[in-house]
């Protein structure tokens, strides 16, 4: 057996954790032991992890320790750990982790892109020289599609690996009570958003869709499923804006499929991201959603469930108007064609376990 370092910044509800977990559901695991690298005490993954043979480590972050610190951290866990690989999952920070996991003489160091840009331009302008070195200290470079590849590696090479998930799980799905229980509770004209409460995210632009649908008496309810640390400024903004009734936030959800199955549309205007795990978990169920054209195409499973909107302020009417859409239409789906489209284009979850193993143990 060997040991892969994953490194991440949290084990909470992001779409980098549940790749990750559900990949270690499914993985080899008297092969391969995943210890967990992370930089909060944020655990909602943390016995799953452990059932399964898991180990997770606190380390501080960057910000806290510094480079120097930063790196010792990471050296002495792949030291004292006997790392075969390490996997990092922290954007442009893999920089520290790769040198300090090829000091520590790890053979196998990947580096895995989640994103497709950053938002802070002093980062922007180093990015060629991050490039550079993230290309020249990882012996493999993973992306989660094409621009988050392309972002973190230029013109070098890379595999693409899928946000795969378990699509039995998704599309057999027969809990309909659970389902029946949230309608009960927040209506049939439910929009569902899943995702951290992070800037990234965007929920301001959330508000402004529902003040609008407010002052259109649309009959709706906005649930926000996750956690985050803009958790009291997004509260706020419901109350400023007297939408106690219209926006919920859930907190993180163990179990999204019911709310996937009782939803008409979820909305994702992220400022950036990479390719989501919640957009390929949103189609397996047949659910419809509307996306920030910030978000990688690719996503799009061509099952005709996604669109793609801007998300400047004098879009929110357009965005508006394709929620009405959905709402007032009920979509047919077929299921079938749904899991073949799925498995097809390589988002099963038991295949790419089975590609990263060979990853993980290959020369």
């Amino acid at each position: 057996m060997i040991n892969v370092l994953q490194v991440i910044t949290e084990l909470g509800d992001g779409g980098v954790e549940m790749m990750l977990t559900n990949l270690y559901k499914e993985i080899d695991t008297s092969k391969v032991k995943f210890i967990f690298c992370v930089q909060t005490d944020k655990r909602n993954k943390e016995q799953l992890i452990l059932d399964l043979g898991g180990k997770i480590i606190q380390i501080k972050s960057l910000s806290q320790c510094g480079i120097i610190n930063y790196i010792k951290q990471i050296y002495i866990i792949c030291k004292e750990n006997d790392i075969s690989c390490v996997h990092c999952h922290n954007l442009l920070q893999n920089i520290f982790i790769l040198f300090a996991a090829r000091l520590a003489g790890v053979k196998k160091r990947i580096c895995h892109s989640h994103l497709t840009t950053v938002h802070r331009k002093k980062i922007l302008v180093f990015l060629p020289i991050f490039r550079f070195i993230i290309n020249i200290l990882s012996t493999d470079r993973l992306a989660c599609g094409i621009e988050a590849g392309k972002f973190l590696y230029g013109k070098k090479d890379f595999t693409i690996i899928n946000n795969a998930i378990d699509i039995d799980m998704f599309i057999r799905y027969e809990n309909y009570l659970e389902v029946k229980k949230i309608n009960e509770q927040y209506g049939n004209n439910i929009i569902l958003h899943v995702g951290r409460l992070s800037k990234q995210k965007n929920h301001p632009y959330l508000i402004e869709i529902a003040k609008k649908l407010k002052n259109e008496n649309i009959d709706f309810k906005i649930i926000c499923c996750g956690d985050g640390h803009e958790k009291n400024k997004i509260f706020n903004l419901i109350k400023q804006n007297e939408l106690e009734d219209y926006v919920k936030l859930l907190g993180s959800i163990n179990d999204l499929i019911p709310f996937y199955y009782a939803s008409k549309v979820m909305l994702l205007p992220s400022l950036y991201e990479g390719l989501p795990v919640v957009s390929i978990e949103m189609q397996a169920t047949g659910l419809e959603g509307i996306f920030s054209s910030t978000i990688d195409k690719t996503c799009d499973l061509g099952l005709d469930l996604v669109h793609f909107i801007d998300i400047d302020l004098n879009n929110v009417n357009e965005w508006v108007t394709t929620i009405k859409n959905i709402l007032n239409y009920n979509k047919k789906n077929d299921k079938e064609k749904i899991y073949k489209t799925l498995n097809d284009k390589g988002y099963n979850v038991k295949n790419n376990a089975k590609y990263l193993l060979n990853i993980y143990i290959g020369d």
